[in-house]
């Protein structure tokens, strides 16, 4: 997967990330490859890690995209309010 230099720096940054661009910029391959990058250095941990969205369309979007990576993906997205944000805490 090729990533602008922009994308890598959105990927390696260290604090939460929210990604605002047009349609088509890579919004969603930025969001996956940085979820597949935390769960790698959590040595496969999924459940440190939450992707929330607004719609069923980007949960199984980037489900789709993630479940290549590590086979977690329904455990990483998941609607804004269907996700059981209690178990971070």
């Amino acid at each position: 997967m090729t990533l602008t230099r922009e994308q890598r720096a959105a990927i390696q940054f260290e604090e939460n990330l929210s990604l605002n661009a047009c349609p088509g910029s890579g919004k969603t391959r930025v969001i996956v490859s940085k979820l597949a990058r935390l769960i790698e250095e959590m040595r496969g941990t999924p459940r440190a890690v939450a992707c929330i969205t607004y719609t069923n369309a980007g949960v199984y979007e980037i489900e789709g995209r993630l479940l290549p990576f590590n086979g977690y993906a329904d455990q990483v997205a998941g609607l804004y309010e269907g996700m059981d944000l209690r178990r971070f805490f």
